[in-house]
């Protein structure tokens, strides 16, 4: 090693030392793709080689960290042939080039054409398959999707920051992620997390008393997405500490995308600093799919799924799944899987028995009297007589129809059921066995009871 050491002491003596550095970096960029080294790379200072080490300052901490975990291999090989041995990064003002020092400039000599800053993702995993030119909007969800896509394309808004709230499986991870994937592709600097996420690494920081770094990690973005808010509620230290982020980012004129489950004012116990932060930029809820969104949605999921779902098929799962997008692309997964599993192409009754659980689900707001109701008007007697103690067969089936209907098309457990109808859960768990016993023993009777259930 000594005589590698002396070569390489020879090596670097018939180079200025500015030379020598150069030859380290160029070498480590044509190891790594241009936004990887833009992004990592291209900030570091090469600063010297001293008795095998190479020193290198960064930028920040958090920058120096990544580097040592994800670099450090690449940059010993590439300074080898100078008989560097180690590396000290440490973090400090980058100085201008010099005879003894050599910068490593973004943007200019060792810059590659590509954007400067390439986008970094802490703290929650970011889907390629999330991008705006596959986000299915319309009207329910468009003011949001324009506004997010306005953010994308100028840096400086007049609304900043910018919270998304819905209920879940409405489109707001998508929104934010494909946000993250701009970034990505054109070289902004994004971080992308969940409140979850968030919360976990400021705990980690507490134990490991390294605060500062946790703050410097998470400020050291041109934009900040944060999913889920409303798990903030409660977390009182937690959401303080994202407060003091967001208005960083607000202050340094960097950008900030949130997301909640509901208005910033309707989430009782939520910092009020933070509230008050997030009320004074822009506050946009995206309402229910509506019909035209759903069935866009299941033709073009279906077609990616490689699903042949006819017109009829695909109107008819519009129609009884309106509960979220979410729900809607889990049922079409299931059909398409169901499809290749069968060799069958949908129909509306094998997506009926495909899709029984999420239909009764997504028919949760079906009332236990609509269903009495209707049963009493198909079987020729009253809401009373359902409702009454008479034990007559004409009154005991179909009161027993209403309970099994009631347990497929409500999601009331069965002492509620039975609350219902003024009886016990065991009566409704009686009733649902003897409908049925009679539905597989007597055609003409499942036919009504099956009817019924898709008429209700």
């Amino acid at each position: 090693m000594a005589v590698l050491q002396g070569i390489a002491v020879n090596v670097v003596s018939t180079l200025d030392s500015g030379a020598a550095l150069r030859l380290i970096q160029e070498t480590v960029q044509k190891s790594v793709d241009a936004g990887t080294f833009a992004a990592w790379l291209a900030p570091l200072g090469f600063d010297k080689i001293d008795l095998g080490t190479l020193y290198i300052t960064s930028p920040s901490r958090f920058s120096a960290d990544w580097v040592k975990r994800n670099f450090s291999t690449l940059i010993l090989a590439s300074a080898s042939q100078f008989g560097v041995e180690r590396l000290s990064i440490s973090v400090g003002n980058i100085r201008a080039a010099n005879d003894d020092n050599i910068v490593a400039k973004q943007a200019a000599t060792y810059a590659p054409a590509r954007p400067a800053n390439a986008a970094t993702f802490i703290g929650s995993k970011v889907l390629n398959k999330f991008t705006f030119e596959n986000f299915i909007d319309s009207t329910s969800n468009g003011l949001a999707f324009a506004a997010v896509k306005r953010m994308a394309a100028e840096a400086n808004v007049a609304y900043n920051p910018l919270l998304i709230h819905s209920k879940s499986g409405m489109g707001k991870t998508h929104m934010l992620q494909a946000f993250a994937n701009l970034c990505a592709a054109t070289g902004r600097r994004a971080i992308y997390t969940t409140a979850d996420n968030f919360a976990n690494s400021f705990v980690k920081s507490l134990q490991e008393k390294d605060v500062l770094r946790f703050k410097e990690d998470y400020k050291s973005a041109d934009v900040l997405l944060v999913d889920d808010v409303h798990h903030f509620v409660g977390k009182e230290s937690t959401a303080r500490e994202l407060f003091h982020i967001v208005d960083y980012y607000i202050s340094a004129g960097k950008q900030v995308i949130l997301s909640a489950s509901d208005s910033p004012f309707r989430l009782d116990g939520l910092n009020d600093s933070l509230k008050s932060r997030i009320s004074h930029g822009l506050v946009l809820d995206i309402s229910a799919p509506d019909f035209d969104l759903r069935l866009k949605f299941v033709k073009v999921r279906a077609a990616a799924a490689g699903l042949d779902m006819s017109d009829e098929a695909a109107s008819f799962l519009a129609q009884k799944i309106t509960a979220s997008l979410g729900e809607l692309d889990g049922a079409v997964s299931r059909l398409a899987a169901h499809s290749v599993l069968l060799s069958e192409t949908p129909t509306i009754t094998s997506i009926k028995k495909s899709l029984g659980d999420i239909l009764a689900f997504n028919t949760r707001m079906i009332s236990i009297l609509e269903i009495k109701r209707a049963v009493a008007e198909r079987f020729g007697v009253s809401v009373a007589d359902i409702d009454s103690d008479r034990r007559q067969a004409t009154i005991s089936t179909p009161r027993q129809v209403a309970m099994y209907l009631a347990k497929h098309l409500t999601p009331k457990s069965l002492p509620a059921i039975g609350k219902a109808f003024g009886r016990d859960h065991a009566t409704v768990i009686h009733a649902i066995k003897k409908i049925r016993d009679k539905m597989s023993l007597d055609a003409a009777f499942a036919e009504v009871v099956g009817d019924l259930e898709s008429k209700i």
